[in-house]
């Protein structure tokens, strides 16, 4: 239901299980309970059987639940940041306009981008927790191409995964997703209503 956002989850380093589409509600509800997840979901019947995420309604027989019916990410991650008070712009980083970038890798030459993200991403394809990797040992895993160009790397930690991560232009279009965010989460007249 919301793979794709939970996706973008575990990117920004949220501890993230994203339900296989076979699982029917009742196991959904009792995965979420058995390991004290917050289950998020736009089926309203299903969100119906949880108790509202509120730390006045904790309940040890029933799973946390929001309901989010949305169809992008920017609303799905403006609902989660409002659902949990959390500031999109803690989220956010300095970088380079991504014009720049454009340009600059059009003429072939280094993009070294070295910026400091302000969370731990974690593996968007199985959810371990990532290790940076030295620019040395990234050679032998990448393309040549991509080791001209990018020099911050990580690795996932699961050794079935190992799947290799750096930071490159599709950078830019996450910290314009976040902007976005940001941008909705601290309007005046934004609701959790207006999703």
């Amino acid at each position: 239901m919301f793979g794709k956002f939970g996706r973008f989850l575990r990117l920004l380093g949220f501890d993230t299980e994203i339900a296989d589409s076979h699982w029917n509600d009742s196991y959904l509800l009792k995965i979420a309970l058995e390991t004290q997840r917050i289950l998020i979901t736009r089926d309203f019947q299903l969100y119906q059987r949880c108790n509202p995420v509120s730390s006045k309604n904790y309940s040890k027989t029933l799973p946390y639940g929001v309901y989010c019916d949305v169809e992008t990410v920017v609303d799905f991650l403006t609902c989660f940041f409002k659902t949990f008070d959390i500031k999109p712009e803690n989220y956010l980083w300095d970088a380079p306009d991504s014009q720049e970038m454009i340009e600059v890798s059009n003429k072939s030459e280094d993009i070294s981008l070295n910026i400091r993200i302000p969370f731990q991403p974690r593996c968007t394809k199985c959810n371990s927790s990532l290790k940076s990797i030295s620019e040395q040992e990234a050679k032998t895993l990448v393309s040549e191409g991509t080791s001209r160009y990018f020099h911050n790397y990580w690795q996932c930690s699961n050794p079935n995964c190992k799947k290799i991560y750096w930071i490159g232009r599709h950078w830019m279009d996450i910290l314009r997703t976040l902007k976005k965010v940001a941008i909705r989460f601290n309007s005046p007249s934004f609701s959790k209503k207006n999703l």
